[in-house]
């Protein structure tokens, strides 16, 4: 009689049986032979009958994925809960009906998704595991998520009901940090509730990518078609989605708090928020509005510099000066809410010449300055920038000033030091020469040596690290190298507290740590507010001090080999990666560092890493150093 096997304990089962009857797990469909019992009949399709589920429960999806439930369906395609027999666990598979398999459009948003997701491997952000096809259906495998969505969690919210004003601020520094990492590489364009995943533990996952644009290979859209959510889009977004920047997000991120806090758009001049709620804080209400704000320019420049802001809110919500309460919804702000979920739940795909007669019904007020910031364009393209520049570099030269006084007491006794104080001397000298002929320039060495006093000024975090200044080419930022690579004792201790495979090994608790994958050091170093070196930083700080730099087994690079410049730090799909050595000669010197290329993953190997600290210069963050 023909025997199976179970795909999750391994068991030999007799055919006819549908459950391992070890574990319980749901058996793939086989076909029996000879004269045995007769074989179970097929089994029934998942959900009710007439749904859009494509796949069956025990069902084995490219030798690989054991259907074990539907947990999700849509009017384009469904979510199951799988087992994995390659890695051994439950992941998600998220499914494309073959129907939309002609549409260029859905097809290209689903494989973007996946890319994308796959290059980003930071604790906040699903991890994604594969892309293939079965049976006439696009599937992606990804980390199988237990929790809410942000919107689910709102709706199941009692009339009257708000979120905790804390508990509000934290998804929003969580969705902070987790944008910051995933904002060296991409924009996410479709931040809405949606896509906002609470965990049990009170954690948050940052999910779809379909319409992300890398800030690295440029478009995914033609510059005639928007996408989006209309209610979550900045103005600009609604004329070419195409070209939007990282302020989209914070644009989104406005909306999504003040949502949250009031149960209403931030739409017309909204109403502060510290208004209609009595627990909301008056603090958070130049918060929202800096995120709403219509031009890009005065919104925050980084998510970084908006998380500062709410950790600020942090500090006094945790000084217990505020409760949450509940607090009664007006009857028209109910009558409207449903409306605004089926409305914020479209994905919008229409011309620009739509766009122009206010098809979405965008604010008169957001459309009329738009309208001015673009004929202000075409009539003079460059001098808009040439005064933002000529701005930051008046802000970056003023807070030099109030640094130069702060550190004139700071001894220059260590070279270390001397190095920083001589490279900001130079610095200096030439963004002073280039004011006139060359704001850009003059910003950007400001901005240098502003980064070099704020070196001075940074509290780092347990470690050894010494600091690389900024380089001579202009994009050369500074920042801090570890003396040492991560060991197993710090990365066993990190990995539990961040849900992450405690994969990295060796044979004692102060040697290196080793992985097979990057994703691994990528994830350690993200959750640490850090970043996985570059080829390039490697080169700079053993030009600078390469005596700690010694490796005992080949460290990490995040530059993915023979591509270029601009593909640094996004391994995915077979991409190689460089892989550094450093060796001690005889006279215990270390020499040159030796660039060797190896796979992003590849079990068995040996690849250890260390992390390095990029400095914030940017004035909010120096202003916080100074005191002011």
């Amino acid at each position: 009689m023909t025997k199976i096997k179970c795909p999750v304990c391994e068991h030999t089962n007799d055919a006819t049986r549908k459950d391992c009857m070890q574990c319980g797990a749901p058996l793939p469909k086989v076909r029996v032979h000879g004269s045995g019992p007769k074989p179970p009949s097929a089994p029934q399709p998942l959900g009710q009958s007439g749904g859009h589920s494509t796949f069956r429960k025990g069902q084995l999806v490219a030798s690989r994925y054991t259907i074990l439930d539907l947990v999700g369906k849509g009017g384009m395609g469904c979510i199951y809960r799988v087992h994995d027999n390659t890695l051994k666990e439950q992941v998600a598979l998220k499914t494309l009906l073959p129907q939309y398999l002609r549409d260029k459009m859905v097809v290209e948003r689903f494989f973007n998704e996946a890319r994308i997701a796959r290059q980003l491997s930071h604790p906040n952000i699903v991890r994604v595991h594969d892309i293939g096809m079965a049976d006439q259906v696009l599937y992606i495998s990804m980390e199988y998520l237990q929790g809410k969505s942000l919107r689910n969690m709102l709706e199941e919210l009692l009339p009257g009901e708000r979120l905790p004003v804390k508990d509000t601020v934290k998804i929003m520094i969580d969705l902070c940090t987790a944008l910051e990492y995933a904002h060296q590489y991409t924009v996410h364009r479709d931040l809405k509730p949606e896509n906002i995943m609470i965990l049990p533990d009170g954690s948050l996952k940052l999910m779809d990518f379909g319409i992300s644009k890398l800030m690295t290979t440029g478009k995914l859209t033609a510059t005639a078609v928007v996408m989006g959510t209309p209610h979550y889009m900045p103005p600009e977004q609604f004329k070419d989605s195409s070209t939007v920047d990282a302020r989209a997000d914070i644009y989104s991120i406005g909306v999504i708090l003040y949502e949250i806090l009031t149960g209403n758009l931030p739409t017309g001049v909204p109403k502060p928020a510290s208004q209609i709620l009595r627990d909301v804080p008056p603090a958070l209400d130049p918060i929202i509005a800096k995120c709403v704000e219509p031009e890009p320019f005065h919104r925050y420049a980084t998510v970084a510099e908006l998380k500062l802001a709410l950790l600020g809110v942090m500090d006094l919500l945790r000084g217990g000066t505020i409760e949450s309460k509940k607090i009664v919804k007006p009857p028209a702000a109910a009558r409207g809410e449903t409306l605004r979920r089926v409305a914020g739940g479209i994905l919008v795909l229409v011309m620009i010449a739509l766009t122009a007669i206010g098809v979405f019904g965008l604010e008169g007020r957001r459309a009329r300055q738009l309208e001015e910031m673009n004929a202000q364009a075409v009539a003079d393209p460059g001098e808009s920038i040439e005064r933002q520049w000529r701005q930051r570099y008046t802000t970056a030269t003023e807070l030099i000033v109030a640094a130069e006084q702060f550190t004139a007491n700071r001894e220059q006794t260590d070279e270390a030091v001397k190095r920083i104080f001589e490279r900001i001397g130079t610095l200096r000298a030439s963004a002073e020469l280039n004011a006139e002929r060359d704001p850009e320039r003059a910003a950007r060495l400001a901005h240098q040596a502003l980064q070099c006093y704020a070196a001075l000024l940074t509290p780092l975090p347990q470690g050894e690290y010494f600091f690389v200044v900024p380089g001579d080419d202009i994009d050369q930022d500074g920042f801090f190298m570890a003396t040492h690579p991560v060991t197993v004792a710090q990365y066993s201790a990190w990995a539990p507290s961040a849900n992450w495979p405690a994969s990295a090994s060796a044979a004692t608790l102060d040697q290196p740590a080793v992985t097979s994958q990057y994703y691994d050091a990528q994830a350690y170093a993200a959750n640490q507010g850090m970043r996985i070196p570059s080829r390039d930083e490697w080169e700079r700080a053993f030009a600078e001090e390469p005596g700690p730099l010694a490796t005992v087994f080949p460290e990490w690079t995040r530059t993915v080999t023979g591509g270029e410049p601009e593909a640094d730090g996004l391994p995915t799909f077979g991409n190689e990666l460089w892989v550094v050595t450093v060796s001690l000669d005889v006279d215990n010197n270390p020499t040159l560092p030796v660039f060797q290329s190896a796979q992003y993953y590849a079990p068995g190997q040996q690849i250890s890493f260390r992390c390095v600290i990029p400095v914030n210069a940017n004035p909010d963050a120096v202003r916080k150093l100074l005191g002011s």
